[in-house]
């Protein structure tokens, strides 16, 4: 009977951990759409050219929050150190590491977007990270 119910949570959980992913994308890019400028809505607009899209900023900005998941999925592995960072879990003091991880390329991502003269499709790509790695950085199971 234990075996039972063990096995039975551990599938609960395990079935719960899948919920985040896209509903929980998607709430953090609508927060996140919501609080807004029009300027920043503008210059977002200008970046992913939402007019070769079919639909609005808004709609659009929620399938990016999805997509670096999305193409992890589709066997694309080559950004999966980008979603975590490994930290000690007793540490007073952190040094972070100059590699791939969560907490650098949201630095990289956020300075990239801050240039407008920067490849387009850099900029467009960092941006679809920016939005996803948001909503990933606060979960146990990233950092």
């Amino acid at each position: 009977m234990q075996k039972r119910l063990l096995a039975s949570l551990l599938l609960l959980i395990t079935s719960l951990g899948q919920a985040w992913n896209q509903d929980g994308h998607r709430v953090v890019a609508e927060i996140a759409y919501q609080n807004l400028s029009k300027v920043a809505k503008a210059k977002l607009t200008a970046i992913i050219d939402v007019e070769q899209q079919h639909g609005s900023l808004h709609q659009y900005l929620l399938q990016l929050s999805t997509w670096p998941d999305d193409i992890k999925r589709h066997g694309l592995t080559l950004f999966n150190r980008w979603h975590y960072i490994d930290l000690p879990l007793h540490a007073t003091k952190v040094r972070l590491q100059k590699s791939d991880n969560i907490i650098t390329v949201l630095q990289t991502a956020i300075a990239v977007l801050n240039h407008q003269q920067l490849n387009p499709i850099e900029r467009g790509l960092l941006l679809r990270f920016l939005i996803h790695l948001v909503s990933d950085i606060h979960q146990p199971l990233h950092v």
